[in-house]
């Protein structure tokens, strides 16, 4: 009885201690900073309410039917022509009818809200940040204003954005867990994000796909400032126009950036960087007709 008993508290300490580590944790998918991490958030939560209605019962099952059931149980019936009941069938079928029901409709309604495509609904308007990852960092352009980062991403306070996020190299995966929706970024090819921050504050993005030796440095710090903050930053770097980004000091930086470069600015930038670097993958004919068009839009008007 004692052996038992200093084993039950020897498991009960090692939970406890194990809770208490994780107490430490930043649990950033739980610490949402973004409408689109808020819904997220909720999701994960309902998924699992609606799912532990099967998985509570039969935890509970598999320990009260053999408890119940064991051979020195005198008050337990042995019914060996038991058949059949079709109250108990009624339960069986009924509750994981409903259950697939349920989530069938969470998980339809939120591929329609959650599509990463849908711009989000404001009367400001959306910011356009072009990300393009490379062996082992993140280039960030703001083409509108003119201005590009390495490792380093500043964003205003409720105001959309749109991400439009591409490879120089091999596939990664774009997310900063506590804006929401981790999206994969593939060379020659676009994907678009659509995100947006509700509080002020400094996040940590990164990349979520391995991609090589240096995919553990691909960390970058998300700055979430309110948009006069940002308008002022943005005016800091216009002011300084000692390091240009141009096609050619793209390339170079492709060959010679080490793992973990610092955090780097640039000002000015040459006009459709960012469709270059995906021209290198594509048919040119098609390019040149896309770059034409993106050039005669607002997108590279500064």
């Amino acid at each position: 009885m004692r052996k038992t008993s200093t084993k039950t508290l020897r498991r009960g300490s090692l939970i406890l201690l194990s809770l208490l580590i994780l107490s430490g944790c930043d649990l950033a998918l739980f610490n949402p900073k973004g409408e689109i991490a808020t819904y997220e958030m909720w999701l994960l939560i309902a998924s699992a309410v609606v799912m532990l209605i099967v998985i509570i019962p039969c935890i509970i099952m598999a320990i009260v039917f053999p408890w119940w059931y064991r051979k020195s149980n005198q008050k337990a019936k042995y019914q060996p022509d038991w058949r059949e009941s079709k109250t108990l069938e009624k339960w069986m079928w009924g509750i994981p009818i409903v259950i697939t029901a349920v989530l069938a409709f969470i998980v339809i309604q939120s591929t329609i809200d959650l599509n990463p495509k849908k711009p989000i609904k404001s009367d400001k308007k959306e910011l356009v940040v072009e990300v393009v990852s490379m062996d082992w960092q993140w280039l960030f352009i703001y083409p509108e204003e003119g201005i590009a980062t390495i490792n380093e991403l500043y964003l205003p306070v409720d105001r959309p954005l749109k991400f439009r996020l591409t490879s120089q190299t091999v596939m990664n995966a774009f997310f900063v867990p506590q804006l929401g929706t981790q999206l994969d970024v593939m060379s020659g090819m676009e994907n678009v994000l659509h995100l947006i921050v509700n509080e002020p504050g400094e996040f940590q993005g990164a990349s979520y796909g391995f991609s090589g030796a240096g995919y553990s440095d691909m960390k970058f710090p998300v700055i979430a400032v309110p948009e006069d903050q940002f308008d002022a930053w943005v005016t800091k770097l216009q002011s300084n126009d000692q390091n240009p980004l141009t096609w050619a000091k793209y390339q170079e930086m492709v060959a010679a950036l080490p793992i973990n470069a610092p955090i780097q600015y640039f000002h000015p930038i040459d006009k459709g960087i960012y469709l270059r670097v995906i021209s290198q993958f594509l048919d040119l004919k098609e390019v040149e007709e896309h770059m034409k068009h993106e050039m005669e839009s607002h997108h590279y008007s500064y």
